[in-house]
């Protein structure tokens, strides 16, 4: 294909961000923007589908584990075809079925403590005019990780709350961490970075950390184990609620960045 055709051809996949966006918003998108999504399950795989789809050109993945049969009702890169496959492979070449330019860069390992600080170093030395992380991972030690990492480096984070045990999309909403309810998962999450990480305590300021989070309640499957902990596969799980917080949170990080570039020139939808 031509450079020519090629162009065109992105020009009829992504014009409508420049219509919706204003003009240039694809190119800033798809050369200025580096994402990374941790956790690549239930609702990773849907916030890494949204940016590409919303043509972020630069994306990193991060997760260790593969395809099972169990994913099939929730993750979008899990059919009868990947399983078995590592989910970030998998999910990289779904994404290059429909735009085969995305510089998908992956990290076969899960963002622990220990790496932590490493993984997101080397993330925040991309030459992207705007990174942003987008924790999509169920692990508390993780999360706080990334919280804090993310500070220390300049790079915009929003976390994902629990998905598991829930059922109604429409409860799924943004919210600064202090203001989380019926999220065992964030409520652990903000009592590490309080007693460990020296986070305010007072229930009048808030954490100054993004999320996005369901207030419905979680509804415990009886077939569940004590050990299951705080995951899909423990508490039963649905695509509408984590596709949803995974379309969300990917909405955020592009209007975070496309507001960025606006105060850069980018000219505005009317």
């Amino acid at each position: 294909m031509s450079d020519g055709a090629l162009t065109a051809d992105l020009s009829r996949r992504f014009g409508g961000l420049d219509r919706l966006y204003g003009e240039g918003a694809y190119a800033y998108l798809n050369t200025q923007v580096h994402a990374m999504v941790v956790g690549v399950g239930g609702v990773g795989s849907w916030a890494a589908e949204a940016l590409a789809r919303s043509g972020v050109g630069r994306i990193t993945l991060v997760d260790l584990d593969h395809v099972a049969e169990s994913n099939i009702n929730r993750q979008i890169q899990a059919c009868d075809a990947t399983l078995g496959q590592e989910k970030i492979k998998a999910l990289t070449n779904h994404i290059h079925s429909y735009f085969p330019s995305c510089e998908v860069t992956l990290v076969d390992a899960f963002l622990e403590p220990e790496n932590a600080q490493d993984l997101l170093t080397r993330f925040a030395q991309s030459n992207a005019a705007y990174k942003v992380l987008l924790d999509c991972c169920d692990n508390v030690r993780a999360k706080v990780a990334m919280v804090n990492w993310a500070k220390r480096l300049g790079i915009s984070v929003v976390l994902s709350g629990s998905a598991g045990g829930k059922s109604k999309p429409w409860l799924v909403q943004p919210a600064d961490l202090r203001d989380t309810t019926n999220d065992p998962l964030l409520a652990k999450v903000r009592y590490t970075l309080r007693r460990e990480h020296g986070y305010s305590k007072d229930p009048k300021k808030k954490l100054g950390v993004s999320v996005f989070y369901s207030a419905e309640q979680v509804t415990r499957s009886n077939a569940c184990e004590p050990s299951a902990g705080l995951n899909c596969a423990g508490y039963g799980s649905v695509v509408t609620v984590t596709a949803t917080m995974g379309m969300q949170m990917a909405a955020w990080a592009i209007s975070q960045a496309i507001s960025q570039n606006i105060q850069a020139g980018l000219k505005p939808s009317v």
